[in-house]
């Protein structure tokens, strides 16, 4: 009988992260990310790039890959969650938002949660898996 499985199989989340960033693909415009505060005010939209990500094979990580930054947030507030959006601007996942310099498994990493209206946004790392 098999071990009892916490967390999916790296096999089983290579395939759905791929699922995930072919669909994060599809649409007329570019998928993007979209910063929000904890009371859903948007903040940033950060655009990826076409494909969005990679997925590493061994772990079945999904990187996703930004095509620069938001040059001027919308809104000022403190970043809590993201939320990943096709071309078609349909929402597929939210993940948490942190700040540091460096990739965090499972999180959105910017420069600062702090996030002042007309001032850059820097996505550091997006990870999901």
């Amino acid at each position: 009988m098999p071990a009892y499985l916490a967390e999916w199989s790296p096999a089983a989340r290579t395939a759905a992260h791929t699922a995930l960033r072919d669909l994060l693909d599809t649409g007329v415009d570019r998928a993007r990310v979209v910063i929000y505060a904890a009371d859903d005010t948007a903040l940033s939209t950060i655009e990826l790039q076409d494909p969005s990500g990679t997925i590493d094979s061994a772990t079945g990580t999904l990187t996703l890959d930004p095509d620069g930054r938001d040059e001027e947030a919308a809104e000022s507030g403190e970043a809590d969650h993201a939320t990943l959006y096709d071309g078609d601007g349909n929402p597929h996942r939210s993940l948490p938002v942190a700040e540091g310099t460096s990739p965090q498994a499972g999180k959105i990493v910017v420069t600062s949660k702090q996030i002042q209206q007309g001032e850059p946004v820097e996505l550091v790392s997006a990870q999901v898996g």
